[in-house]
């Protein structure tokens, strides 16, 4: 870096880009932690400059400077953006996935009302015969095969929620984090057929 003029019209940063070097904590920390991706040594190479050699100098606590050049910065800055993308699009899959399992309640929660209310008036015309006709038997509707066919589309439709988002958490997550969610699901879902049975 050596030999670079200085223009006291050019702030240091823009002094830096100029000549294809960018410091590596222009990037805020917690801007890096809320990436969970910090850049490896492997995809970046990490300079270090003696401060007093730059171009207008950078004065601070330390004699040297640690730089990045600016076109790795500028490629994991694109890798950043498409990664924010993907996990934009996987945001959106699991509200539609969300959305489609709230659907999928709600009808069966209909369906589950409407045969209580169904239930509920054959009880009633049953005590009214009963008063009309000491003799009447009650012989109320049972309903095990519409019970069992709404226990079993809740169950799908939990089933389909888990394996639309098993995929997108399989790619987004580390693998730790993605076994202990699916697991976490996974046993949410016996107990719901648990408490069906």
């Amino acid at each position: 870096m050596r030999g670079l003029s200085y223009d006291p019209g050019i702030l240091p940063s823009e002094m830096i880009i100029r000549h294809r070097f960018k410091p590596i904590n222009d990037i805020p920390r917690e801007e890096m932690l809320a990436r969970k991706s910090f850049p490896s040594v492997k995809e970046v190479k990490i300079y270090t400059i003696v401060s007093d050699q730059l171009s207008p100098p950078i004065t601070g606590e330390s004699f040297c400077t640690d730089m990045v050049r600016h076109s790795d910065y500028a490629e994991l800055e694109d890798k950043y953006a498409a990664l924010a993308a993907d996990n934009d699009k996987a945001m959106e899959s699991l509200k539609q996935a969300d959305a489609a399992v709230k659907l999928a309640h709600e009808k069966f929660s209909a369906l589950a009302a409407e045969n209580a209310e169904l239930k509920q008036s054959e009880k009633e015309f049953n005590n009214f015969c009963r008063q009309e006709y000491y003799g009447w038997e009650d012989n109320f509707t049972e309903t095990p095969a519409t019970d069992a066919f709404l226990a079993e589309i809740e169950r799908k439709a939990i089933r389909k929620f888990i394996n639309s988002i098993e995929h997108i958490l399989r790619d987004k997550l580390s693998p730790y984090d993605t076994e202990e969610m699916l697991e976490s699901m996974r046993i949410f879902l016996e107990e719901q057929g648990g408490e069906q049975k």
